[in-house]
């Protein structure tokens, strides 16, 4: 078995920057904030440009760069108006072709600057407790973790974030549903190293109630009340919030799943999977081989932030798999995808493509008060075959209307769109431009490398983390039966 500490230092070399490189980011990040500032000047109100985030609170990634410049307005202005003076103001000082609007509960704006992705968010300055945004928390949470988490907690957090980065649980935009940055920080911060929260969150169990600055200390009960069971870190600055709440069930037990494979055999790859992902040849030979069968539904580009999109994409795929099952089609899994630009798909792997044009249906008890209805209903040819009575039951042999999945799929996901069952922007693309795929034509569909890993990872169905370890696990154990 690896060593702890040999593993977990060679993941810090690669994540802690030196302090000469954390003292070359500041100074570039404080030109480009003072920049900023005379920019803001002005403007006929005053406003405050702060430094903010991982670079502010000294958490972040070596060779992940990103900074964020918050810019706080007066609470007595709409938000209409501190979107657009942020907006306006950055792309005339940096320039329009440097810049892209992006959208979160403000519009915001990132610039690429002196190689770093620099965010300009506006926000509000809010009293604790009285918010104009959630963005208005961000300066507080800046406050907290410089003042509260020691350099270790804060080179652990680097390591928390690492490993929730590799195994795809890293971020709380709807696309991802993981671990924000502070989310990391604080759980750093509560256990004391990235070992330990390993360790608490391979044996977890819910209700979980971390409280970082003891808000509800002595009444842990109205916590309780407050948040009701599940994963709960309550933000500290805000008692009302719970910093996890974007985690999806799925996100913390991959991390639960995650934390008790590391423990058992701890490998860098954890932090930074190797994958090498199937050629698409290499892939049709594998349903081909397997008689596997893959149905989905490719949309042309969608115009919409990417939380909007991620969003109806996942509520669609829902929608999908109901549509589906409504039909008796066996949806052993599916997924949705989207690049944010060009292509989105949902995308499922069924039992069959083809049903069988009849099915059983079980009738009512024999001696039930609904017994000479059912014979009503069936008894005079209605049925294929049946009704018969085996043991105490009425059973009869009912046609299908749909057998094929494709074409069942095409004609009720427009069906349900031209209800309004679908969501919108999704609704608006199956009127025109979507099309129905099957088999080796999903395989087809993928154009470029980031589709081309979406699906060899569907039909893998493994996450990338876990074909990495367990891919050089099995190295490992022919090399000791080697020896």
């Amino acid at each position: 078995m690896t060593d702890f500490t040999e593993v977990l230092e060679a993941v810090r070399g690669r994540v802690v920057p030196t302090k000469r490189e954390k003292e070359a980011v500041l100074r570039k990040a404080e030109v480009v904030r003072k920049r900023l500032e005379g920019a803001f000047s002005k403007l006929p109100y005053q406003v405050e440009v702060m430094l903010e985030g991982s670079v502010a609170k000294d958490t972040w990634l070596k060779g992940e760069l990103d900074v964020d410049i918050f810019v706080r307005f007066d609470p007595e202005l709409d938000k209409e108006r501190i979107a657009s003076a942020t907006i306006s103001t950055v792309k005339k000082l940096f320039g329009e072709r440097r810049c892209v609007e992006r959208y979160a509960e403000h519009p915001f704006v990132t610039a690429r600057l002196a190689g770093m992705n620099v965010d300009v968010v506006p926000c509000y300055r809010s009293k604790k407790g009285e918010w104009k945004s959630a963005t208005d928390r961000t300066p507080y949470h800046t406050e907290f973790v410089v003042s509260e988490l020691s350099r270790e907690e804060k080179d652990e957090a680097r390591l928390i974030k690492r490993f929730a980065k590799g195994i795809g649980a890293y971020g709380a935009e709807i696309k991802v549903g993981g671990f924000s940055g502070l989310l990391c920080e604080l759980l750093a911060h509560h256990f004391g190293s990235f070992l330990k929260t390993a360790e608490a969150m391979a044996r977890l169990r819910l209700p979980l109630i971390i409280d970082p600055a003891g808000h509800y200390e002595g009444r842990e009960g109205e916590a309780s009340d407050a948040f009701g069971p599940g994963f709960v870190v309550v933000d500290p600055v805000d008692e009302r919030r719970n910093v996890a709440a974007a985690v999806t069930r799925t996100k913390l037990n991959e991390f639960v799943v995650a934390s008790m494979a590391f423990l058992k055999d701890p490998s860098v790859r954890f932090f930074f999977p190797v994958v090498k992902d199937p050629t698409l040849r290499q892939l049709r030979r594998k349903i081909a081989a397997e008689g596997r069968r893959l149905l989905a539904i490719r949309l042309p580009k969608i115009q919409a932030p990417p939380d909007v999109l991620w969003g109806q994409l996942y509520s669609a795929r829902d929608k999908v798999l109901t549509i589906m099952k409504n039909g008796d089609f066996d949806v052993m899994r599916i997924a949705a995808w989207t690049d944010e630009k060009a292509c989105s798909l949902i995308v499922m792997e069924l039992g069959t493509a083809v049903l069988p044009n009849l099915k059983l249906k079980t009738g009512p008890p024999a001696a039930s008060p609904h017994t000479l209805r059912y014979l009503d209903l069936y008894a005079g040819g209605g049925a294929a075959a049946g009704p018969w009575i085996h043991d105490d039951r009425l059973f009869i042999l009912a046609r299908r209307r749909h057998v094929d999945a494709a074409a069942y799929l095409e004609k009720t996901i427009k069906e349900y769109a031209k209800a309004g069952a679908i969501p919108s922007l999704v609704a608006e693309k199956l009127e025109s431009g979507a099309r129905i795929l099957v088999d080796w034509e999903v395989l087809s569909s993928a154009k470029g490398k980031e589709a081309r890993s979406f699906l060899s990872g569907f039909v893998d169905g493994r996450p990338a983390w876990m074909r990495s370890v367990w891919a050089a696990s099995g190295k490992r154990r022919v090399a000791r039966k080697l020896r």
